[in-house]
């Protein structure tokens, strides 16, 4: 019974020194700024290259490939069924 306080105690020593370091907010404006600033610069990027990729998706195109695609693996799997009978 005596061993188990002592490992409990340790654990809950153990539990509060892993705390996460607090953000150093004494960094200059300006580099603060320029850090937002990149930051954007990259969600814009990401959000155009969704939309691009959405739109490129939707077009009648690639709503042509797919259906070929699947017609011809259907076409495949049924004409190895045919050859194994």
């Amino acid at each position: 019974m005596e061993d188990v306080q002592p490992a409990q105690a340790t654990a809950a020593t153990a539990v509060a020194s892993k705390k996460r370091p607090r953000l150093d907010l004494t960094v200059e404006p300006r580099e603060r700024k320029r850090g937002k600033s990149m930051f954007g610069l990259l969600v814009g990027t990401l959000n155009k290259a969704k939309t691009e990729d959405e739109a490129r998706n939707a077009s009648e195109a690639v709503r042509k490939s797919i259906y070929i695609r699947n017609c011809t693996a259907s076409d495949l799997v049924s004409g190895q069924e045919t050859t194994l009978d």
